[in-house]
């Protein structure tokens, strides 16, 4: 499709164990400062069983529309049933602009989408922001991480962009707020290659940092591995969970799922602390939204500084000892 006509601003309502996927509001928060530019109307597209009713929650999010299809069908996810259903929405009102969440979902359905509408689609997006053409200047990381991309689809449409959970704010859920939901009948067969056979609920992961409300977060200034065990024991008494620099995931000490920046996971608790941690690009970007930074490093010049409300410059255990006595002290 072209950009003739093309109008709007969609957002994938992504659902998962029957609710909205924590992406969504964000993907409809980043929608509406982009809608202050573009004067178009934000879409949420929510595919669900007949027994669900997820709209009003999105309207509550910020969605000028929802656009819902309700189907036993589409009970089950299938990206390539999805898809199909997608497309032909797409093809009724051909929108301007489509974001979905980086997800299992959001990865797996977004490029099939893209395909069968043959536009344009950026992944792993970590900025949005629209150019003085008009145009979504769509910003991710590339080259192994170390350089960032902007990129831009002038003609095709809609510009699809997949990006990453925690990048953006969601707006606060408001009651108050008006939009119109319409009803669509779609025309959707079974796809025959696809049937789930089991369901099987993934426990919690206790590690994960992507949500967490405090966060110690550590780089390669921590030295021996030995010095972890106080650092591990100050997370606990903080009640934070650990994230690390791209290093001490490489070399085993933590797994990839704790590593925070552009190759990593993006985080944005109301604390952030940095210990040993120089600040390099990557890094800087998968925690520029959090709350209060305080950051520890020898090095007075560590770019890390210029990203923190806090710093203290001086040996990184050290400080973890005597903020370790701190805390006993509060006991």
């Amino acid at each position: 499709m072209n950009r003739e006509n093309a109008t709007g601003i969609w957002v994938f309502a992504e659902t998962r164990d029957d609710k909205l996927e924590s992406t969504v509001p964000e993907l409809l928060a980043v929608s509406r400062d982009l809608s202050k530019v573009t004067g178009e109307k934000v879409t949420a597209v929510l595919l669900e069983r007949q027994d669900l009713d997820l709209a009003p929650a999105l309207i509550e999010y910020g969605a000028d529309v929802v656009l819902e299809v309700r189907s036993d069908i589409l009970g089950d996810f299938d990206p390539v049933l999805y898809k199909d259903a997608l497309a032909q929405l797409v093809e009724k009102y051909n929108p301007n602009i489509f974001l979905f969440g980086a997800t299992h979902k959001g990865r797996a359905l977004a490029p099939r989408l893209q395909a069968r509408l043959q536009t344009g689609l950026t992944a792993d997006c970590l900025e949005l922001v629209i150019d003085d053409t008009g145009l979504l200047v769509q910003t991710k990381p590339s080259y192994g991480d170390n350089l960032m991309c902007t990129i831009t689809c002038p003609e095709a449409r809609p510009q699809m962009a997949t990006v990453r959970p925690n990048v953006f704010h969601p707006l606060p859920r408001n009651h108050e707020n008006a939009g119109t939901v319409v009803s669509e009948e779609l025309s959707l067969e079974p796809n025959e290659n696809y049937r789930v056979v089991k369901k099987t609920r993934v426990p919690a992961q206790v590690s994960s940092i992507g949500n967490a409300d405090k966060i110690v977060s550590i780089g390669r200034g921590i030295g021996a591995r030995t010095n972890l065990t106080q650092v591990q024991l100050l997370a606990e008494r903080l009640h934070a969970g650990i994230g690390v620099t791209r290093p001490l995931a490489d070399n085993g000490w933590f797994s990839h799922d704790e590593q925070i920046g552009q190759s990593g996971i993006t985080v944005q608790p109301r604390l952030l602390l940095n210990l040993g941690i120089s600040g390099a690009v990557q890094y800087k970007a998968g925690m520029k939204n959090s709350g209060v930074v305080v950051s520890v490093n020898r090095d007075i010049d560590a770019p890390i500084f210029s990203v923190s409300n806090y710093g203290y410059v001086g040996d990184v255990n050290e400080f973890v000892q005597a903020l370790l006595a701190e805390c006993s002290n509060l006991e």
